[in-house]
């Protein structure tokens, strides 16, 4: 049993709902948030995140190189996530993106500030990283670099379900389920 937080949601709703990927850029609102659920639940409480976007970054336009030039992503993002550990989270789960990085700007995901992140607080609350994981190859490659805990994976094992299975699955897919439907 656990609750979770999940500020990774990058989708529309989720800004005019002030919720997922937003929250995290509501920094006092989120730990405000955090800190009432560690000291209220029964139950551990773990938050998904993402990268940091720059403030005001709707003037920046939706192409996320262009935010690197003006903000320092990582630092900003680890100085979040110290201040979710402290105020006392069981688990983090890390999308190395911001909400920016989908559709055409998706982008590789950021797995060096994954690591990051798991050499500054993995001593104190497991780490999962999220993001570019869609073989099994890629969850290897993933724990290997990030020295994550765990990987979550969404779109991909939506896909194909087998895809944490160590061993190779037979016949290897070719088109996945949803292009099968079609």
């Amino acid at each position: 049993d656990g609750i979770d937080i999940n500020c990774g949601c990058p989708q529309g709703i989720a800004r005019r709902g002030n919720y997922g990927a937003f929250l995290l850029e509501q920094e006092e609102t989120l730990l405000t948030l955090v800190r009432h659920l560690v000291k209220h639940l029964r139950v551990p409480l773990s938050v998904k995140v993402r990268l940091l976007p720059p403030p005001n970054s709707y003037n920046l336009g939706e192409d996320p190189r262009q935010h690197a030039k003006v903000f320092d992503i990582p630092k900003h993002s680890l100085e979040l996530y110290a201040k979710l550990v402290d105020a006392g989270i069981h688990l983090l789960t890390i999308h190395g993106r911001t909400r920016y990085h989908k559709q055409k700007y998706v982008g590789r995901t950021d797995w060096e500030t994954i690591r990051k992140a798991v050499e500054m607080f993995g001593d104190r609350i497991p780490i999962f990283a999220n993001g570019s994981i869609e073989t099994f190859e890629d969850v290897d490659e993933c724990l290997r670099v990030t020295g994550a805990d765990g990987i979550m994976s969404s779109e991909s094992i939506l896909e194909y379900p087998p895809l944490f299975y160590v061993k190779p699955q037979y016949p290897v897919r070719s088109v996945g389920r949803l292009q099968l439907a079609r």
